[in-house]
């Protein structure tokens, strides 16, 4: 069933199984509007849900666990996807190079991890301090960077009250310890790798 609107005249498609409309003529009488109402019952009531194509929907939850949800008619059925369990992520991978860099402020800029990986952005933006905000990244230039690590997990239900006030200290006293002339600080979201500085080299 659909909502009607009696502005529109509205037909039923069987051969694809979908009610289509279009707006009538701004002269049509109330006889005309009944017409088509009645005519409109009719199709509805004679339209049978057999006729319907079957729609299946695959369904990934956050543990990574699928299902394929597949609608017959009225009737729903749920199966266990057979996909390779090495293949089941509880997200969508994203294989490509993220090395774009924001300024937050002339000492602070937002990157990545991908960023914090590559040494040509790392020098072109002068950086000294890595302050690593991604759950499981390692730290990629220990020797050449002065590296802070706060592990934090990148899920809507991380509290990050309780890492706020670690990481403002560690990018402020890398504010302190050099002269800022032309230093910046790249800052990273949960997903990502915060760093700041000038350059060591």
């Amino acid at each position: 069933m659909c909502p009607v609107d009696l502005s529109q005249q509205v037909s039923c498609d069987t051969a694809a199984g979908q009610l289509t409309s279009r707006p009538s003529p701004a002269q049509s009488s109330p006889f005309q509007s009944g017409v088509v109402m009645q005519s409109l019952t009719q199709e509805i009531q004679s339209f049978s849900r057999t006729r319907l194509r079957k729609q299946c929907t695959r369904v990934t939850s956050l543990s990574g666990r699928r299902i394929i949800e597949t609608w017959k008619g009225s009737t729903i059925t749920v199966v266990d996807d057979p996909a390779p369990p090495e293949k089941m992520l509880g997200y969508v991978p994203d294989t490509s190079w993220d090395l774009q860099v924001g300024t937050v402020k002339p000492y602070l800029l937002l990157g990545s991890q991908d960023a914090a990986h590559d040494f040509g952005i790392l020098r072109k933006h002068k950086v000294s301090h890595i302050l690593n905000v991604a759950f499981g990244v390692e730290n990629a230039f220990p020797d050449l960077f002065i590296y802070k690590t706060v592990s934090i997990l990148d899920h809507p239900d991380t509290d990050l009250l309780p890492h706020i006030q670690d990481c403002c200290d560690f990018i402020q006293q890398a504010h302190k310890e050099e002269p800022w002339s032309s230093s910046t600080c790249t800052h990273g979201s949960l997903a990502g790798t915060e760093r700041c500085g000038p350059d060591p080299l």
